[in-house]
């Protein structure tokens, strides 16, 4: 596949920008080049029509379109070539439509500059057969291919320009009625039609004998049921992983149970309690130092608030740090020896005590010489996150834990033997949690990189609405799903930007779209005027939770700033050939000129691969700063949510 292609028919431009994001399997991708090789193969020049059809056919069923899942087949009517129905089942609806070619008849397959062809026609015609015949409103996109070549539209051009347009269709009604052959149509319909409308957008791919890798997960998106089908690439990004869920709060000691109609969290019933799981090793640490005293009332309760109250600090912090791992790793490909929250690294709680105060909390000068080669590569974090807890100073700090005492390990573990198979037995506590935790992908969300291990992914936001339900343990949690926090954001944000930037121009304008055209971004000076107009902007979470409406905040406003063409580096400069946009509740930046998602490396010397990129993250990073420190706010009844926020 041709990897200079024109960015106007990139399949990375038709591509959701949050599905880019999405790691792609290598086993899946491996199949996919393999069948992909395949198909080239097999597409010779004097093959049939209908070969081409089968060999196309074939190429789906072994990759994304298998018989257990959807029917790809001619249509019963016959009248299509091939189609992908929406299920298993010939008689779902058809949701791609797809006119199959074969490699020498070059005249009718439509191509980047010659469009306008009998393949194109034929689309049009098979569209107007499935909307106004069969009465199909799921057709999804639309497809020419001689299996080298891949013309793909989007379905919704055609909705808005031809289905739309009543008298068209009245028309093409007509002709079918008098019997017009199918010839006359394309002839005297379909090929006026797009030299009065003209040619649909498109995506364009055709395959190398060894496509870059690049083009292969190109290729592979624009073909996926995920981009075809138009399906959900994920849950919403911040919904619960109800396996990962279940066994941290197994490790922790907890359980989720149901009362009166709500999910509460509680501690596990009496009988399968274990010693070494985080809340009985803490609440047996309060018991050797009399902690609770034993006079008071309701002791078990206020020693288990108390444990729980350590538990979420601890928590807090290394799944902070394993956010913070991954993205050393990403930063760094191929250094997975970059890992310091393994089992190999930290073999006791004490070594975990040193890393939250002896590491992240100090200054790289400040640390021990014997740390200091051990975490060369762990940075100092200026964050109240390492600052310890009154509880932990005054009670019980992570290195009184000890790590004995076996725990079972989950009968659904996620821990797997060399062979495949679920580990079972028993396991040290400490080394239970890490490597539950290494059994997840936190480094690689929004990265759209191959992903070489069969990891879940876990991101920030679902890290949130965790701690969140396991903050309101009591009275059960109410989490509101990122689908609904980035409407919101966008509903709030946008007019009050509008009338910032009216105030600050005098102008009446009244959408960004508007004052996009009216700002003169490429003056340094207007620029300034209306960063400094938004930066004005206070918006406050009353109930604050786990802080995700402001992440989702944050998410919106730098999206306006990129929607300007105000986002600027430090130095007042603008930063150019770059975009950020919010899919799927996640800020993502695209490179304009192909269209990737912006990737930030380092090179061998651990330093930026180029000054675009420093450029690019640095002013990132002051953005997010100043917008955090100035512009959003939140307050909650319960002090531990404003620490998770933090």
């Amino acid at each position: 596949m041709d990897s200079a292609l024109a960015n106007e028919h990139n399949p990375l431009r038709f591509i959701a920008k949050g599905y880019l994001a999405k790691p792609v399997p290598k086993a899946d991708l491996d199949n996919f080049a393999l069948q992909l090789a395949k198909l080239a193969e097999s597409s010779r020049a004097e093959a049939k029509e209908e070969n081409a059809k089968n060999l196309v056919r074939d190429f789906l069923r072994q990759t994304f379109y298998t018989p257990q899942k959807y029917e790809v087949n001619v249509p019963d009517s016959g009248a299509i070539d091939l189609a992908i129905h929406t299920g298993q089942a010939g008689s779902t609806p058809i949701g791609v439509i797809i006119e199959a070619k074969r490699l020498a008849n070059a005249g009718e397959m439509p191509t980047k500059g010659r469009e306008n062809v009998k393949g194109l026609h034929e689309l049009l015609h098979y569209y107007l057969v499935e909307r106004a015949e069969n009465n199909n409103s799921s057709i999804c996109h639309l497809i020419a291919t001689n299996g080298k070549q891949w013309w793909v539209s989007d379905q919704k051009w055609w909705h808005d320009n031809v289905w739309q347009n009543k008298p068209l269709v009245e028309r093409w009604k007509e002709m079918r009625t008098l019997r017009r052959s199918t010839d006359t149509i394309y002839a005297e319909f379909c090929k006026p039609f797009f030299q009065a409308n003209g040619i649909p957008p498109y995506a364009w791919a055709e395959i190398a004998a060894a496509p870059e890798q690049s083009a292969l997960t190109a290729l592979y998106r624009l073909l996926s049921p995920v981009h075809l089908l138009k399906l959900p690439f994920a849950n919403d990004s911040n919904s619960l992983n109800r396996e990962f869920y279940e066994e941290l709060l197994y490790i922790m000691g907890l359980e989720e149970v149901a009362d009166k109609g709500k999910k509460i969290i509680t501690r596990v019933a009496e009988s399968r309690r274990q010693e070494g799981s985080l809340i009985e090793n803490i609440i047996g640490r309060f018991e050797l130092s009399d902690y609770i005293s034993k006079k008071e009332e309701d002791t078990e309760s206020k020693q288990f608030d108390a444990a729980l109250e350590l538990v979420i600090t601890w928590l807090n912090r290394i799944l902070f740090l394993k956010l913070l791992e991954g993205q050393i790793i990403r930063y760094n490909p191929g250094r997975q020896n970059l890992a310091f929250l393994t089992s190999d690294v930290q073999q006791e709680y004490g070594d975990v005590n040193i890393l939250f105060f002896g590491i992240l909390n100090k200054k790289v000068e400040d640390r021990r010489d014997s740390q200091k080669e051990k975490y060369a590569h762990v940075p100092y974090l200026n964050s109240a996150l390492f600052e310890p807890s009154e509880l932990e100073i005054n009670r019980c700090g992570i290195d009184t834990l000890r790590n004995n005492g076996a725990i079972a390990i989950h009968p659904h573990t996620v821990l797997k033997r060399q062979g495949g198979e679920r580990k079972t037995g028993n396991i040290l506590p400490l080394n239970y949690l890490l490597d539950f935790l290494a059994a997840y992908d936190f480094g690689a969300e929004t990265t759209g990189d191959v992903q070489a291990q069969g990891k879940t992914l876990i991101n920030a936001s679902v890290l949130g609405l965790i701690f969140e339900k396991i903050n309101g343990y009591q009275d059960g949690s109410f989490f509101t799903p990122g689908f609904i926090t980035m409407y919101m954001c966008r509903a709030v944000l946008e007019p009050v930007a509008v009338a910032k930037l009216n105030a600050a121009f005098g102008l009446e304008c009244s959408s960004i779209a508007d004052l996009k055209h009216e700002i003169n971004s490429a003056n340094k000076a207007v620029r300034q005027k209306a960063n400094d107009a938004l930066n004005e902007i206070k918006l406050c979470d009353p109930a604050v939770g786990s802080g995700h409406f402001l992440v989702s905040a944050l998410n919106e406003m730098l999206h306006i700033k990129s929607e300007l063409s105000i986002w600027q580096h430090t130095d007042g400069k603008p930063i150019l050939g770059h975009s950020m946009v919010v899919d799927n509740d996640e800020l993502l930046v695209v490179r304009e000129v192909d269209e990737q998602l912006f990737g930030y490396r380092l090179n061998e010397a651990g330093r930026p691969m180029n000054e675009t990129d420093q450029r690019v993250q640095e002013s990132l990073f002051e953005e997010k700063k100043r917008l955090i420190e100035n512009c959003l706010f939140g307050v909650d009844i319960n002090p531990k949510s404003a620490s998770i926020t933090r």
